[in-house]
């Protein structure tokens, strides 16, 4: 397998790769939700408003906290001018949690289809 810091690797062939339009099997999701695109929101820590407090999403994940969906669904980006959420969109949502030299760890946190644009969860109880 190739990395960042030594070419001289390689790399495997084509068919040996894995890619999440597979393992989430994206396809097969969009021929049932007609309209929507795929989405993948990778959210990393970031100060509040005040520049004071930072958004812990590891943290705020383990310790199961009541703010940690509403962040991660967030509308606006960190500077508030643009919106980052659409009708059209099934979101999957990852949050870093470990970042290294040559590649980040991430973990993903669920599925989302937005309906509103607005920060707030939904829960479809069926």
């Amino acid at each position: 397998m190739k990395n960042k810091k030594d070419k001289n690797v390689l790399v495997r062939d084509e068919q040996n790769k894995i890619f999440l339009k597979d393992i989430f099997q994206f396809e097969k999701l969009l021929s049932n939700k007609k309209g929507k695109r795929i989405k993948l929101r990778f959210n990393m820590n970031w100060p509040d408003e005040s520049n004071t407090k930072k958004y812990d999403f590891v943290e705020m994940y383990y310790t199961k906290s009541p703010d940690f969906e509403p962040n991660i669904l967030s509308c606006y980006s960190i500077s508030g001018k643009t919106k980052r959420n659409s009708p059209k969109d099934l979101q999957f949502s990852f949050i870093r949690v470990e970042e290294e030299k040559e590649y980040d760890k991430w973990l993903f946190i669920g599925a989302y289809d937005i309906i509103h644009t607005d920060n707030k969860v939904y829960i479809d109880r069926f």
